[in-house]
Protein backbone atom coordinates (compact mmCIF):
# COMPACT_ATOMS: atom_id res chain seq x y z
CA UNK A 1 0.00 0.00 0.00
CA UNK A 2 2.72 2.66 0.74
CA UNK A 3 4.35 1.57 -2.67
CA UNK A 4 1.48 2.09 -4.52
CA UNK A 5 0.24 5.37 -2.55
CA UNK A 6 3.83 6.42 -3.35
CA UNK A 7 3.45 6.15 -7.14
CA UNK A 8 0.44 7.26 -7.42
CA UNK A 9 1.27 10.54 -5.42
CA UNK A 10 4.07 11.23 -7.66
CA UNK A 11 2.17 10.76 -10.85
CA UNK A 12 -0.67 13.25 -9.63
CA UNK A 13 0.93 15.39 -7.12
CA UNK A 14 -1.42 14.83 -4.25
CA UNK A 15 -1.27 15.98 -1.19
CA UNK A 16 0.52 13.45 0.84
CA UNK A 17 -0.50 12.95 4.62
CA UNK A 18 1.99 10.06 5.65
CA UNK A 19 3.91 7.15 3.42
CA UNK A 20 1.41 5.90 1.40
CA UNK A 21 -1.59 7.81 2.14
CA UNK A 22 -2.51 11.01 0.14
CA UNK A 23 -5.42 13.18 -0.03
CA UNK A 24 -7.29 13.47 -3.50
CA UNK A 25 -9.52 16.53 -4.20
CA UNK A 26 -11.49 18.01 -6.96
CA UNK A 27 -14.19 20.91 -8.11
CA UNK A 28 -16.49 17.87 -9.30
CA UNK A 29 -17.64 16.91 -5.57
CA UNK A 30 -18.42 20.97 -4.79
CA UNK A 31 -20.49 21.30 -7.91
CA UNK A 32 -22.38 17.94 -7.00
CA UNK A 33 -22.81 19.54 -3.24
CA UNK A 34 -24.25 22.78 -4.73
CA UNK A 35 -26.93 20.90 -7.27
CA UNK A 36 -28.35 18.84 -4.75
CA UNK A 37 -28.23 21.35 -2.14
CA UNK A 38 -30.92 23.44 -4.38
CA UNK A 39 -32.88 20.33 -4.66
CA UNK A 40 -35.80 19.74 -1.75
CA UNK A 41 -34.00 21.53 1.08
CA UNK A 42 -36.72 21.39 3.11
CA UNK A 43 -36.58 17.36 2.37
CA UNK A 44 -32.58 17.58 3.45
CA UNK A 45 -33.71 19.20 6.67
CA UNK A 46 -36.48 16.90 7.44
CA UNK A 47 -33.92 13.94 7.26
CA UNK A 48 -31.31 15.58 9.35
CA UNK A 49 -33.67 16.47 12.02
CA UNK A 50 -35.05 12.81 11.67
CA UNK A 51 -31.26 11.84 12.12
CA UNK A 52 -31.42 13.54 15.20
CA UNK A 53 -34.06 11.71 16.61
CA UNK A 54 -32.27 8.51 16.05
CA UNK A 55 -29.45 9.72 17.16
CA UNK A 56 -30.70 11.09 20.68
CA UNK A 57 -33.95 9.07 20.91
CA UNK A 58 -36.69 11.21 23.31
CA UNK A 59 -33.40 13.09 24.56
CA UNK A 60 -33.38 14.98 21.02
CA UNK A 61 -36.28 17.28 22.77
CA UNK A 62 -33.64 19.37 24.40
CA UNK A 63 -31.90 19.69 20.56
CA UNK A 64 -34.90 20.25 19.21
CA UNK A 65 -37.17 22.28 21.06
CA UNK A 66 -37.37 25.39 19.46
CA UNK A 67 -39.23 23.06 16.32
CA UNK A 68 -43.08 23.51 16.02
CA UNK A 69 -45.01 21.55 17.66
CA UNK A 70 -46.39 19.80 14.24
CA UNK A 71 -43.25 19.40 13.16
CA UNK A 72 -41.70 18.07 16.12
CA UNK A 73 -44.79 15.31 16.21
CA UNK A 74 -43.59 13.84 12.73
CA UNK A 75 -39.98 14.05 13.55
CA UNK A 76 -40.44 12.34 16.86
CA UNK A 77 -43.24 9.80 15.52
CA UNK A 78 -40.93 8.59 12.29
CA UNK A 79 -37.46 8.73 14.45
CA UNK A 80 -38.70 6.60 17.33
CA UNK A 81 -40.55 3.85 14.80
CA UNK A 82 -37.12 3.90 13.17
CA UNK A 83 -35.39 3.24 16.64
CA UNK A 84 -37.88 0.21 17.24
CA UNK A 85 -37.18 -1.03 13.54
CA UNK A 86 -33.25 -1.25 14.40
CA UNK A 87 -33.73 -3.02 17.52
CA UNK A 88 -36.15 -5.36 15.83
CA UNK A 89 -34.98 -6.23 12.32
CA UNK A 90 -31.85 -4.48 11.33
CA UNK A 91 -29.56 -5.74 14.44
CA UNK A 92 -31.13 -9.50 13.21
CA UNK A 93 -30.65 -8.87 10.33
CA UNK A 94 -27.04 -7.85 10.77
CA UNK A 95 -26.11 -11.71 11.52
CA UNK A 96 -26.23 -12.21 7.85
CA UNK A 97 -23.25 -10.45 6.67
CA UNK A 98 -20.86 -11.10 9.67
CA UNK A 99 -19.71 -14.46 7.93
CA UNK A 100 -18.03 -12.10 5.17
CA UNK A 101 -15.90 -10.59 8.11
CA UNK A 102 -13.12 -12.46 9.14
CA UNK A 103 -12.56 -11.13 12.76
CA UNK A 104 -11.67 -14.11 15.43
CA UNK A 105 -14.10 -15.37 17.97
CA UNK A 106 -16.65 -13.79 15.73
CA UNK A 107 -16.48 -16.47 13.38
CA UNK A 108 -16.27 -20.30 14.96
CA UNK A 109 -13.20 -21.77 14.44
CA UNK A 110 -13.23 -25.40 13.44
CA UNK A 111 -11.28 -27.80 14.84
CA UNK A 112 -10.16 -30.91 13.52
CA UNK A 113 -9.74 -32.88 16.79
CA UNK A 114 -12.24 -35.91 16.46
CA UNK A 115 -11.77 -37.26 20.09
CA UNK A 116 -12.19 -33.47 21.50
CA UNK A 117 -15.76 -33.63 22.18
CA UNK A 118 -17.18 -30.40 23.86
CA UNK A 119 -19.24 -30.69 27.42
CA UNK A 120 -22.39 -29.23 26.80
CA UNK A 121 -25.18 -30.49 29.08
CA UNK A 122 -27.71 -30.10 25.92
CA UNK A 123 -28.05 -29.32 22.16
CA UNK A 124 -31.65 -29.62 22.02
CA UNK A 125 -33.38 -26.37 20.09
CA UNK A 126 -32.12 -23.28 21.49
CA UNK A 127 -33.80 -22.52 24.46
CA UNK A 128 -36.14 -19.69 25.66
CA UNK A 129 -34.39 -16.72 26.88
CA UNK A 130 -34.26 -16.66 30.57
CA UNK A 131 -35.99 -14.07 32.93
CA UNK A 132 -33.48 -12.14 33.60
CA UNK A 133 -32.24 -11.89 29.87
CA UNK A 134 -35.85 -11.10 28.79
CA UNK A 135 -35.14 -7.98 31.34
CA UNK A 136 -31.73 -6.65 29.97
CA UNK A 137 -32.93 -7.08 26.48
CA UNK A 138 -36.33 -4.85 27.46
CA UNK A 139 -33.86 -2.50 29.16
CA UNK A 140 -31.42 -2.20 26.33
CA UNK A 141 -34.56 -1.37 23.89
CA UNK A 142 -35.85 1.37 26.42
CA UNK A 143 -31.99 2.71 26.40
CA UNK A 144 -32.04 3.48 23.10
CA UNK A 145 -35.75 4.87 23.01
CA UNK A 146 -34.56 7.07 25.47
CA UNK A 147 -31.23 7.90 24.22
CA UNK A 148 -31.32 6.96 20.26
CA UNK A 149 -27.95 5.48 18.94
CA UNK A 150 -26.05 7.29 20.98
CA UNK A 151 -26.98 5.13 23.71
CA UNK A 152 -26.53 1.48 22.06
CA UNK A 153 -23.04 1.54 21.56
CA UNK A 154 -21.92 2.61 24.76
CA UNK A 155 -24.27 0.33 26.28
CA UNK A 156 -23.28 -2.86 24.08
CA UNK A 157 -19.21 -1.59 24.70
CA UNK A 158 -19.23 -1.40 28.55
CA UNK A 159 -21.22 -4.40 28.78
CA UNK A 160 -18.82 -6.43 27.03
CA UNK A 161 -15.83 -4.79 28.66
CA UNK A 162 -16.95 -5.70 31.70
CA UNK A 163 -17.24 -9.08 30.91
CA UNK A 164 -13.38 -9.33 29.43
CA UNK A 165 -12.66 -7.82 32.74
CA UNK A 166 -14.44 -10.83 35.05
CA UNK A 167 -11.93 -13.32 32.29
CA UNK A 168 -8.88 -11.23 33.08
CA UNK A 169 -10.12 -11.33 36.74
CA UNK A 170 -10.19 -15.21 36.12
CA UNK A 171 -6.82 -15.30 34.02
CA UNK A 172 -4.95 -13.77 37.19
CA UNK A 173 -6.40 -16.46 39.37
CA UNK A 174 -5.29 -19.22 36.55
CA UNK A 175 -1.88 -17.25 36.60
CA UNK A 176 -0.95 -16.99 40.08
CA UNK A 177 -1.22 -21.19 39.90
CA UNK A 178 0.98 -21.46 37.22
CA UNK A 179 -1.73 -22.43 34.77
CA UNK A 180 -0.93 -20.14 31.84
CA UNK A 181 -3.11 -22.02 29.06
CA UNK A 182 -5.67 -22.02 31.04
CA UNK A 183 -5.37 -17.93 31.66
CA UNK A 184 -4.70 -17.10 27.85
CA UNK A 185 -7.76 -19.61 26.71
CA UNK A 186 -9.56 -17.69 28.82
CA UNK A 187 -8.87 -14.13 27.40
CA UNK A 188 -8.93 -15.16 24.04
CA UNK A 189 -11.87 -16.84 24.13
CA UNK A 190 -14.14 -13.27 24.73
CA UNK A 191 -15.68 -12.09 21.52
CA UNK A 192 -13.75 -8.32 20.74
CA UNK A 193 -16.06 -5.66 20.95
CA UNK A 194 -14.30 -4.22 18.36
CA UNK A 195 -12.02 -4.54 14.86
CA UNK A 196 -10.24 -2.71 12.29
CA UNK A 197 -11.78 -2.95 8.87
CA UNK A 198 -9.37 -3.50 6.44
CA UNK A 199 -9.98 -4.49 2.87
CA UNK A 200 -8.50 -7.68 1.85
CA UNK A 201 -7.45 -8.42 5.61
CA UNK A 202 -10.44 -8.54 7.94
CA UNK A 203 -13.29 -7.88 4.69
CA UNK A 204 -13.33 -8.90 1.12
CA UNK A 205 -10.48 -6.41 -0.68
CA UNK A 206 -12.62 -5.25 -3.80
CA UNK A 207 -15.82 -4.98 -2.14
CA UNK A 208 -14.66 -3.81 0.66
CA UNK A 209 -13.15 -1.05 -1.12
CA UNK A 210 -16.43 0.08 -3.30
CA UNK A 211 -18.35 0.20 0.07
CA UNK A 212 -16.12 2.09 1.93
CA UNK A 213 -15.95 4.44 -0.93
CA UNK A 214 -20.08 4.69 -1.45
CA UNK A 215 -20.49 5.00 2.54
CA UNK A 216 -17.91 7.49 3.51
CA UNK A 217 -18.58 9.72 0.13
CA UNK A 218 -22.08 9.66 1.48
CA UNK A 219 -21.46 10.24 4.68
CA UNK A 220 -19.57 14.19 3.66
CA UNK A 221 -21.53 14.44 1.23
CA UNK A 222 -24.43 14.43 3.42
CA UNK A 223 -22.46 17.03 5.54
CA UNK A 224 -21.59 19.48 3.18
CA UNK A 225 -25.39 19.86 1.48
CA UNK A 226 -27.06 21.06 4.86
CA UNK A 227 -23.84 22.94 5.18
CA UNK A 228 -24.78 24.73 1.42
CA UNK A 229 -28.32 24.87 2.58
CA UNK A 230 -27.34 27.17 5.65
CA UNK A 231 -25.28 29.12 2.91
CA UNK A 232 -21.93 27.91 4.04
CA UNK A 233 -19.04 27.74 1.20
CA UNK A 234 -17.36 24.64 0.85
CA UNK A 235 -13.99 24.77 0.40
CA UNK A 236 -13.01 21.21 -1.18
CA UNK A 237 -14.39 17.84 -1.35
CA UNK A 238 -12.33 14.88 -1.87
CA UNK A 239 -11.09 11.30 -0.58
CA UNK A 240 -8.07 9.80 1.65
CA UNK A 241 -6.65 6.91 0.56
CA UNK A 242 -4.05 4.80 1.92
CA UNK A 243 -2.71 3.10 -1.48
CA UNK A 244 -5.63 2.19 -3.80
CA UNK A 245 -8.06 1.84 -0.58
CA UNK A 246 -10.27 4.97 0.65
CA UNK A 247 -9.60 5.53 4.07
CA UNK A 248 -11.96 8.70 4.80
CA UNK A 249 -13.45 11.03 2.54
CA UNK A 250 -13.90 15.00 3.46
CA UNK A 251 -15.94 17.85 2.54
CA UNK A 252 -14.09 21.01 3.34
CA UNK A 253 -16.90 23.85 5.13
CA UNK A 254 -15.94 27.49 6.11
CA UNK A 255 -15.64 26.06 10.02
CA UNK A 256 -15.53 29.60 11.00
CA UNK A 257 -18.86 30.46 9.25
CA UNK A 258 -20.45 27.11 11.00
CA UNK A 259 -19.81 28.49 14.36
CA UNK A 260 -21.58 31.52 13.64
CA UNK A 261 -25.05 29.50 12.47
CA UNK A 262 -27.90 28.92 14.87
CA UNK A 263 -27.46 25.78 17.44
CA UNK A 264 -30.41 23.99 15.46
CA UNK A 265 -28.25 24.71 12.22
CA UNK A 266 -25.25 23.42 13.21
CA UNK A 267 -26.54 20.59 14.93
CA UNK A 268 -28.12 19.34 11.70
CA UNK A 269 -24.45 19.89 9.82
CA UNK A 270 -23.45 17.47 12.66
CA UNK A 271 -25.60 14.67 12.60
CA UNK A 272 -26.29 15.06 8.44
CA UNK A 273 -23.07 12.41 7.82
CA UNK A 274 -25.45 9.97 10.41
CA UNK A 275 -28.78 10.57 8.82
CA UNK A 276 -27.22 9.31 5.70
CA UNK A 277 -25.46 6.01 6.65
CA UNK A 278 -28.68 5.44 8.29
CA UNK A 279 -31.36 5.69 5.36
CA UNK A 280 -28.18 3.98 3.42
CA UNK A 281 -28.28 1.29 5.96
CA UNK A 282 -31.87 0.73 5.74
CA UNK A 283 -31.84 0.94 1.81
CA UNK A 284 -28.93 -1.81 1.85
CA UNK A 285 -30.48 -4.28 4.25
CA UNK A 286 -33.97 -4.21 2.18
CA UNK A 287 -31.32 -4.67 -1.06
CA UNK A 288 -29.54 -7.62 0.53
CA UNK A 289 -32.60 -9.42 2.04
CA UNK A 290 -34.30 -9.06 -0.98
CA UNK A 291 -31.18 -10.70 -2.59
CA UNK A 292 -30.57 -13.69 -0.61
CA UNK A 293 -33.89 -14.11 -0.68
CA UNK A 294 -34.71 -14.54 -4.58
CA UNK A 295 -31.38 -13.93 -6.38
CA UNK A 296 -29.08 -15.04 -4.63
CA UNK A 297 -30.60 -18.99 -4.10
CA UNK A 298 -29.38 -19.39 -7.53
CA UNK A 299 -25.96 -18.73 -7.73
CA UNK A 300 -24.59 -19.67 -4.40
CA UNK A 301 -25.23 -22.25 -1.92
CA UNK A 302 -24.98 -22.62 2.20
CA UNK A 303 -22.53 -25.43 3.85
CA UNK A 304 -23.28 -26.72 7.27
CA UNK A 305 -20.39 -27.58 8.79
CA UNK A 306 -19.73 -29.72 12.10
CA UNK A 307 -17.57 -27.36 14.32
CA UNK A 308 -17.61 -30.13 17.09
CA UNK A 309 -19.66 -32.89 18.54
CA UNK A 310 -21.07 -33.56 22.18
CA UNK A 311 -19.60 -35.38 24.47
CA UNK A 312 -21.64 -38.64 24.91
CA UNK A 313 -23.86 -37.39 22.14
CA UNK A 314 -24.35 -40.22 19.30
CA UNK A 315 -22.12 -37.96 17.21
CA UNK A 316 -18.91 -37.93 19.73
CA UNK A 317 -16.63 -39.64 18.32
CA UNK A 318 -17.97 -41.02 15.26
CA UNK A 319 -18.08 -37.80 13.04
CA UNK A 320 -15.56 -35.93 12.45
CA UNK A 321 -15.11 -32.38 12.97
CA UNK A 322 -14.59 -30.13 10.75
CA UNK A 323 -16.73 -31.95 7.92
CA UNK A 324 -20.04 -30.59 6.19
CA UNK A 325 -23.36 -32.00 6.76
CA UNK A 326 -24.81 -33.23 3.36
CA UNK A 327 -28.22 -35.28 4.69
CA UNK A 328 -30.11 -36.94 7.07
CA UNK A 329 -32.39 -39.57 6.52
CA UNK A 330 -31.74 -38.87 2.60
CA UNK A 331 -32.93 -35.64 3.87
CA UNK A 332 -30.30 -32.49 1.89
CA UNK A 333 -29.24 -30.19 4.82
CA UNK A 334 -29.48 -26.39 3.58
CA UNK A 335 -29.00 -24.94 6.54
CA UNK A 336 -28.66 -25.20 10.55
CA UNK A 337 -32.83 -24.57 11.11
CA UNK A 338 -32.95 -27.57 8.52
CA UNK A 339 -31.19 -29.99 10.54
CA UNK A 340 -33.49 -28.98 13.66
CA UNK A 341 -36.86 -30.18 11.36
CA UNK A 342 -35.05 -33.21 10.75
CA UNK A 343 -34.39 -34.00 14.15
CA UNK A 344 -37.64 -33.35 14.98
CA UNK A 345 -39.30 -35.09 12.76
CA UNK A 346 -37.07 -38.52 13.30
CA UNK A 347 -38.04 -38.35 16.98
CA UNK A 348 -34.97 -39.57 19.85
CA UNK A 349 -34.34 -43.57 19.93
CA UNK A 350 -34.34 -43.98 15.87
CA UNK A 351 -31.54 -45.52 13.92
CA UNK A 352 -30.53 -42.11 11.56
CA UNK A 353 -28.40 -41.93 8.47
CA UNK A 354 -26.21 -39.33 8.45
CA UNK A 355 -24.00 -38.73 5.28
CA UNK A 356 -20.81 -36.29 6.00
CA UNK A 357 -18.16 -34.65 3.49
CA UNK A 358 -15.77 -37.30 5.64
CA UNK A 359 -18.27 -40.44 5.24
CA UNK A 360 -21.94 -42.06 6.05
CA UNK A 361 -23.11 -42.70 9.32
CA UNK A 362 -25.61 -44.85 11.50
CA UNK A 363 -26.51 -43.54 14.67
CA UNK A 364 -29.34 -43.82 17.23
CA UNK A 365 -30.66 -40.48 18.29
CA UNK A 366 -31.29 -39.18 21.57
CA UNK A 367 -34.60 -37.61 22.88
CA UNK A 368 -36.18 -35.45 20.26
CA UNK A 369 -34.14 -36.47 17.63
CA UNK A 370 -30.98 -34.89 18.93
CA UNK A 371 -27.51 -35.96 17.29
CA UNK A 372 -25.31 -34.18 19.36
CA UNK A 373 -23.74 -32.18 16.77
CA UNK A 374 -22.32 -28.31 16.97
CA UNK A 375 -22.65 -26.47 13.76
CA UNK A 376 -22.41 -23.61 12.00
CA UNK A 377 -23.30 -22.30 8.38
CA UNK A 378 -21.73 -20.03 5.28
CA UNK A 379 -22.49 -19.02 2.14
CA UNK A 380 -20.72 -20.41 -0.48
CA UNK A 381 -20.64 -19.16 -4.45
CA UNK A 382 -21.20 -21.54 -7.05
CA UNK A 383 -18.39 -21.89 -10.13
CA UNK A 384 -18.80 -19.70 -12.86
CA UNK A 385 -18.64 -16.08 -14.29
CA UNK A 386 -22.64 -15.28 -13.25
CA UNK A 387 -22.31 -16.85 -9.87
CA UNK A 388 -18.95 -15.30 -9.06
CA UNK A 389 -20.87 -11.78 -10.36
CA UNK A 390 -23.85 -12.39 -8.21
CA UNK A 391 -22.04 -13.69 -5.37
CA UNK A 392 -19.85 -9.85 -5.75
CA UNK A 393 -22.97 -7.85 -6.20
CA UNK A 394 -24.68 -9.53 -2.85
CA UNK A 395 -21.08 -8.88 -0.84
CA UNK A 396 -20.98 -5.39 -1.83
CA UNK A 397 -24.61 -4.99 -0.42
CA UNK A 398 -24.09 -7.06 2.55
CA UNK A 399 -20.91 -4.49 3.57
CA UNK A 400 -22.44 -1.35 2.68
CA UNK A 401 -25.54 -2.72 5.27
CA UNK A 402 -23.41 -3.17 8.43
CA UNK A 403 -20.29 -0.78 7.42
CA UNK A 404 -23.16 2.16 7.13
CA UNK A 405 -24.74 1.14 10.44
CA UNK A 406 -21.47 1.18 12.28
CA UNK A 407 -19.92 4.13 10.80
CA UNK A 408 -23.25 5.82 11.76
CA UNK A 409 -23.71 4.44 15.05
CA UNK A 410 -19.24 4.77 15.73
CA UNK A 411 -19.23 8.49 14.98
CA UNK A 412 -22.20 9.37 18.14
CA UNK A 413 -19.40 8.13 20.37
CA UNK A 414 -18.11 10.97 22.51
CA UNK A 415 -15.02 11.05 21.01
CA UNK A 416 -13.25 14.38 20.25
CA UNK A 417 -13.55 15.06 16.45
CA UNK A 418 -16.43 12.76 15.88
CA UNK A 419 -20.06 13.77 14.91
CA UNK A 420 -21.89 13.05 18.02
CA UNK A 421 -19.31 14.72 20.00
CA UNK A 422 -19.77 18.30 18.41
CA UNK A 423 -23.64 17.89 19.32
CA UNK A 424 -22.99 17.22 22.81
CA UNK A 425 -20.43 19.74 23.28
CA UNK A 426 -22.42 22.16 21.61
CA UNK A 427 -25.66 21.29 23.74
CA UNK A 428 -23.43 21.07 26.68
CA UNK A 429 -22.11 25.10 26.56
CA UNK A 430 -18.60 25.60 28.49
CA UNK A 431 -20.02 22.96 32.19
CA UNK A 432 -18.59 20.21 29.67
CA UNK A 433 -17.43 17.91 33.06
CA UNK A 434 -19.95 14.76 32.02
CA UNK A 435 -18.54 15.09 28.42
CA UNK A 436 -15.64 14.61 29.52
CA UNK A 437 -16.23 11.55 32.31
CA UNK A 438 -18.35 10.14 29.29
CA UNK A 439 -14.90 10.14 26.98
CA UNK A 440 -12.85 8.59 29.45
CA UNK A 441 -15.68 5.48 30.12
CA UNK A 442 -15.88 5.17 26.59
CA UNK A 443 -11.94 4.97 25.60
CA UNK A 444 -11.37 2.54 28.61
CA UNK A 445 -14.01 0.62 27.55
CA UNK A 446 -12.70 0.36 23.57
CA UNK A 447 -9.14 -0.93 24.92
CA UNK A 448 -10.82 -3.20 26.90
CA UNK A 449 -12.71 -4.57 24.22
CA UNK A 450 -9.69 -4.77 21.88
CA UNK A 451 -7.86 -6.94 24.33
CA UNK A 452 -8.93 -10.57 22.69
CA UNK A 453 -8.17 -9.19 19.13
CA UNK A 454 -4.63 -8.49 20.49
CA UNK A 455 -4.45 -12.26 22.09
CA UNK A 456 -5.85 -13.70 19.06
CA UNK A 457 -3.08 -12.36 16.77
Amino acid sequence: MIISGEAIMRKNRFNKIFPGAYMMSGKTGIRAIERLSKKAPRLWKYIADWGIVVSLGILSYFVLKNESRKEKAGIYITGLLTLVVVMLIMLPASIIPISLINIPQVQGRITQNVAACISVPSQAAPSAPTLSSEYVYYLIIAAVLIGGLAFLIPILLIFNAATILLALASSIESISAHNYAAAYNTINSQVPGVAPIIPGITIPLVAGIVSLAIILTSHEFFHGILARISRIRIKSTGLLLFGIIPIGAFVEPDEKKITKLSKKEQNRISIAGVAANMLEAFAFMALMLLFVGYVNPYFSHTNVTIVDTVAGSPACNVITPGSTLISINGQNIYNISGVAEVESAIGGGKVADVKTSAGSYAMTTEAGGRLGVVLTQSSVQNAGIIPSLMYFIYTVLALSFILSFSLAAFNLLPITGLDGYRVYQLEAGKDNRLLKIALIIIIVALLLNVIPLLTSL
